[in-house]
């Protein structure tokens, strides 16, 4: 019976899970031709150039990616990165290390990254009066991306501590920035802070979202009880909000059969 309903839970919860994450990037697509046929019918494989062989790894890499294979992305680019070390592809490595959970490698990637950008920066903080081409606000918004990518990593490695060490970061960089408030408020409720999450999703979501972003938290760690007491709260506050009225339901069957009555209906 245990395993049934904690299976059951888990797939409740996988239907009603929040978002989170990254901030993302896109690629390009990309086509393929045979190479020329030799004289015995088959197709040969040409030598390229490095630049071509390198921008092909690319191409490769990003049509990996969009279709489900992080390791396979990660080891053309990893080609592309050996052919040219200063190529600047860390953050596509560091986003399909995390996308293959290995966190080890993703968290490298992105401390050379961070690296990088505090070299740039001090060596911007050397030129004098108007030279700097960058403007101060798209740096900022750079380094707030990073930051919650960063911490979005540590949350998905279960090191919350130090996720929200770096999402507060992020939230320094740009206070405004509703994917790091929006992680940050996961994290605090993983660390067992109901109210500073709560406080920290209103910043990205709306009042109802944010008990139902709670809840979530609290259901996936067994707390029933306060789960559906912010699920409810969540359809106080929004009668339309689908995914409360759904969880509060759910959570109404699993209390129901576990005391052997059958469930109520919420209230319209």
């Amino acid at each position: 019976m245990r395993a049934r309903y904690r299976t059951w839970l888990w797939l409740l919860l996988v239907g009603l899970a929040p978002q989170a994450g990254c901030v993302t990037l896109t690629d390009a697509t990309v086509s393929f031709q045979a190479g020329p046929k030799t004289p015995d019918g088959s197709t040969s494989t040409p030598t390229l150039p490095d630049d071509e062989a390198e921008r092909v790894c690319l191409k490769v890499a990003a049509e990996m990616g969009r279709n489900g294979h992080p390791r396979e992305a990660i080891d053309e680019l990893e080609r592309a990165r050996a052919r040219d070390p200063k190529l600047d592809v860390t953050h596509r490595l560091a986003l399909l290390y995390e996308q293959a959970g290995d966190y080890a490698r993703a968290l490298a990637e992105y401390n050379k990254e961070l690296a990088a950008r505090h070299a740039e920066a001090t060596a911007w903080s050397r030129q004098l009066f108007g030279w700097i081409t960058v403007s101060t606000a798209a740096l900022k918004q750079s380094e707030a991306n990073l930051y919650n990518d960063i911490g979005y990593c540590l949350y998905r490695k279960g090191d919350w501590a130090e996720s929200a060490k770096y999402l507060r970061q992020a939230l320094e960089a740009d206070p405004r920035h509703a994917t790091a408030w929006n992680n940050l408020g996961f994290t605090l409720a993983e660390l067992g802070h109901p109210e500073e999450s709560l406080d920290a999703f209103r910043h990205a979501v709306s009042q109802s979202d944010a008990y139902c972003n709670l809840a979530f938290v609290q259901a996936k760690h067994g707390k029933l009880a306060e789960a559906g007491e912010n699920y409810r709260k969540a359809l106080e506050l929004d009668p339309q909000n689908q995914k409360a009225r759904t969880a509060v339901i759910e959570l109404n069957k699993v209390a129901q059969r576990m005391a052997g009555k059958p469930a109520p209906a919420p209230a319209q």
